[in-house]
């Protein structure tokens, strides 16, 4: 498994990130965090290699494009 880690500029459309999210068939083998550069960021994605080994891969982070903040927590409400 592997995890594609940067900060919240990667996901957008021409970063890293964003690319790799673009793509349907990368998203499905490939977790991806869009803030490692935040201690919650670093968590996520220690948190995303550990469901890389259980098969499992996200887009997780505070983009627009992240399913959740990290493997495990919910979407956001938008409270």
């Amino acid at each position: 498994g592997a995890v594609l880690a940067g900060d919240a500029g990667s996901a957008d459309g021409t970063g890293a990130l964003g690319v790799v999210r673009a793509d349907t068939s990368a998203t499905s083998i490939l977790s991806t965090v869009d803030n490692a550069d935040t201690s919650a960021g670093r968590v996520s994605a220690i948190l995303a290699l550990k469901e890389q080994l259980d098969g499992g891969a996200g887009r997780y982070g505070i983009a627009g494009n992240a399913q959740a903040p990290a493997p495990g927590v919910g979407a956001p409400t938008g409270n």
